[in-house]
C-alpha cells in the first residue's frame, strides 16, 4: 500500500506502507479497512493535502529525481515545479562554491598580509558570486535544460595569488 500526498510546504511525500502482516505481528490481527485506516492515521499528517491511494502497480514518476523536491502532483499525475527546481540547483551551486570562497579568503588575506595584489582574487570571488544569477537558470523550461546549466568558474580551482 502506498500513498501520495501535499505537504503544508507545497512539497510532495510518497509513503510506503509496512506490510499488513509486520503490522499485525505488533497490534494483532486486522481488516483490510482497520490496515489503511491504522497507516494512515500513523502515516499522513493531518495537515496533508490532495491525498491518494497509489494503486499496486504504481512505479515512480518517470521525471528527474535531482529535483525530487520539486515535484508536485495532481491526482495521480506528477511534475516539476520549474521555479523551486531553480532555486534547488542555485543551492547546489550554493554548496559547490562554498568551499572555493573560503580557500579564496585565505588567499586574499595572505596576499593582503603580503602586500600582493588582490584584484585576481577579488575577480574570482565574484564570478563565484555571480554564479546564481545566470540568466541562463532562469531560461530553463525543463529539468534537463536545468541540469546543463553549471558555470565553468564552478569546474575551476582558485588561481594563486601573485
Amino acid at each position: 500500500m502506498r500513498f501520495a500526498y501535499t505537504r503544508p510546504d507545497g512539497g510532495l511525500s510518497i509513503i510506503n506502507a509496512v506490510p499488513k502482516e509486520r503490522v499485525e505481528l505488533v497490534i494483532g490481527e486486522l481488516t483490510d479497512d482497520e490496515y489503511r485506516a491504522h497507516i494512515i492515521d500513523r502515516s499522513i499528517p493531518p495537515d496533508a493535502t490532495d491525498v491518494h491511494e497509489l494503486p499496486d502497480d504504481w512505479q515512480p514518476p518517470d521525471i528527474d529525481r535531482t529535483f525530487r523536491n520539486a515535484w508536485r502532483k495532481s491526482g495521480l499525475s506528477f511534475s516539476v515545479e520549474m521555479a523551486h527546481a531553480r532555486e534547488i540547483h542555485r543551492d547546489k551551486m550554493r554548496r559547490a562554491r562554498k568551499p572555493m570562497l573560503n580557500a579564496l579568503d585565505v588567499q586574499f588575506m595572505r596576499a593582503m598580509e603580503q602586500g600582493q595584489a588582490t584584484k585576481t582574487i577579488v575577480d574570482q570571488k565574484q564570478a563565484l558570486r555571480d554564479v546564481t544569477a545566470d540568466p541562463a537558470i532562469e531560461a530553463a523550461q525543463t529539468p534537463d535544460d536545468l541540469r546543463k546549466v553549471w558555470p565553468a568558474a564552478l569546474d575551476q580551482a582558485p588561481a594563486k595569488a601573485g
